[in-house]
């Protein structure tokens, strides 16, 4: 009888163990729309799709291509068919900012597989920890402002409460006059570092749904994200890919070591 019981238990103690993994389990397929402009040059539009589970995301990286044929008789070269295609899929570890290339033309093997640091990659999105806690901006230069309605729900607004000077890449600076950042409290588990868990919890959780910077000379840059959970075959393309990763994690030892 003492025995039976026991098992129980301890049957009791996994179904927890297990339920709460589940349950503490972070997907989303995020979709980040970035908008950029200039007083004097063409609105800049980009739009990037990816997935996120824990500490992990997966993009999928699209190439371009082209298919031509050639007159011998005229020398007039007439294009077929143009546009993008589905080449890669990158594994990142967002924790430790490193990942994994996969090209889908290549068989996977430990040779095919490409490495990379997250802030050096080339093929996909550059990921970096709290990128809107950078170049000039910190926590204390942010404070909340009034409620806002943003497709349907209600979020509040940051704002800066200075003018932030920015430092770019090759060293130029740029004074960054307006910052707005809407968050949408219900969105509890996206408050992903990639984009920011540092604004969300000092102003009390959620997830950044908006974000817009103007800087003294009119350009104004708007990123906007859209977080939905994963079907059933975000879920199985994702375990595909996590599996391989996990196989082959020895790759990454360079970069460990470093």
């Amino acid at each position: 009888m003492f025995k039976n019981k026991t098992l129980l238990t301890l049957a009791c103690i996994f179904c927890f163990l297990v339920s709460k993994a589940q349950s503490d389990t972070r997907e989303a397929i995020v979709t980040m729309q970035m908008e950029a402009g200039h007083p004097d040059r063409p609105v800049f539009n980009k739009v990037d799709t990816f997935l996120v589970r824990n500490d992990f995301i997966l993009e999928s990286i699209r190439t371009l291509y082209s298919n031509s044929e050639t007159d011998l008789g005229t020398g007039v070269t007439r294009e077929l068919s143009a546009g993008k295609r589905l080449q890669y899929y990158n594994l990142t570890n967002y924790r430790e900012m490193i990942g994994m290339s996969f090209d889908l033309e290549k068989k996977v093997t430990a040779k095919s597989i490409r490495t990379y640091k997250a802030s050096d990659n080339k093929l996909g999105i550059r990921f970096f920890n709290e990128p809107y806690l950078s170049n000039g901006l910190s926590i204390s230069d942010l404070t909340k402002d009034k409620d806002t309605i943003i497709n349907g729900t209600k979020c509040f607004l940051i704002k800066n409460n200075r003018v932030v000077t920015a430092v770019g890449n090759k060293g130029a600076t740029e004074k960054i006059l307006q910052v707005r950042i809407a968050i949408n409290p219900s969105l509890k588990s996206y408050d992903f570092p990639f984009i920011s868990e540092k604004i969300v919890q000092q102003f009390g959780g959620g997830a950044i749904v908006y974000v817009t910077f103007l800087a003294e000379n009119g350009s104004k840059t708007t990123v906007r994200y859209n977080y939905s959970p994963f079907t059933p075959v975000e879920k199985s393309l994702f375990d595909h890919y996590q599996m391989i990763y996990n196989t082959n994690l020895t790759l990454l030892d360079n970069f460990k070591k470093k």
